[in-house]
């Protein structure tokens, strides 16, 4: 039988003190082992996804270097893998300096590291800088003005507005300074409603404002506006005139030019027709 006996007020003032202490240590022990492990968590975090914490939110690539190819450079293969997607080789050659490549689980920061069959990419491009054109005094060459529009003839060698590689120094920089257009469609393309290439000099139409610019873009859209180029040629072609309508993509060798690509299928190809 069991027997119960009463205890002292002092025995049991005691065991409560013993009590407390014992919880208290206990409670260190978590708290510390929690902040470890939070610690450890933290780590971890910032190793597996270093590019998160730099704000790099722009393309990704994933992928393994098929089976059997050869070896080439990281740039021109990740260049190759995205190309046509508009990140130029430049970016992705910031993005491998900046760390945010990785081979095999292993950053890499030599642009001309190579890659073999096997191996596993993983890539996060850096995000294009936002562009704002700005006015600069550049002469202009105005073929007509009036208060709705504007038109420039456009020398050649000259871009036509601001763009990755060309901040400044561009068609629009000096349109801006010569007269006030609105921001209503674009900070980097104000008033633009068409474009020529860089080489390519001729007249350019430039909308004042909101309703010039709808109705010139809908008269462009529609094919109203009648555009006519001269060009060099080799030689003489046969037939002398004639309708060309093959698609065009962008040079995988040359990012800043296009080039006709009849029947390969390329997957940025794009309709285009002249005659």
């Amino acid at each position: 039988m069991a027997t119960t006996a009463a205890a002292s007020p002092p025995a049991i003032a005691t065991a409560l003190s013993a009590l407390l202490r014992r919880q208290r240590r206990r409670s260190s022990r978590c708290v510390g082992a929690s902040h470890a492990r939070c610690l450890a968590a933290d780590a971890n975090a910032e190793a597996v996804a270093p590019s998160r914490r730099g704000g790099h939110g722009g393309t990704r690539l994933e992928e393994a270097v098929p089976a059997g190819e050869g070896r080439s450079r990281i740039d021109a293969w990740i260049s190759a893998r995205l190309g046509g997607g508009g990140v130029s080789r430049a970016r992705i050659q910031a993005s491998i300096r900046a760390g945010l490549v990785v081979v095999n689980g292993r950053p890499v920061s030599k642009v001309s590291h190579m890659v073999k069959g096997g191996d596993i990419v993983s890539c996060t491009v850096l995000e294009l800088q936002p562009l704002r054109a700005e006015p600069e005094d550049i002469p202009l060459d105005i073929v007509y003005e009036d208060d709705h529009l504007l038109v420039v003839n456009k020398p050649a060698h000259m871009v036509v507005h601001p763009a990755p590689g060309n901040a400044n120094g561009t068609l629009v920089n000096a349109i801006l300074h010569h007269c006030k257009i609105s921001t209503f469609t674009s900070l980097v393309r104000p008033g633009i409603v068409h474009r020529l290439d860089k080489g390519t000099s001729g007249l350019l139409v430039v909308a004042k404002d909101e309703h010039s610019h709808a109705q010139l873009a809908e008269q462009f859209k529609l094919h109203t506006i009648r555009r006519v180029y001269i060009s060099l040629t080799c030689g003489a072609p046969n037939p002398n005139s004639g309708r060309i309508e093959v698609p065009i993509a962008r040079d995988p060798n040359n990012r800043i030019r296009m080039i006709a690509t009849p029947g390969s299928g390329h997957r940025y190809a794009r309709h285009a027709a002249s005659r």
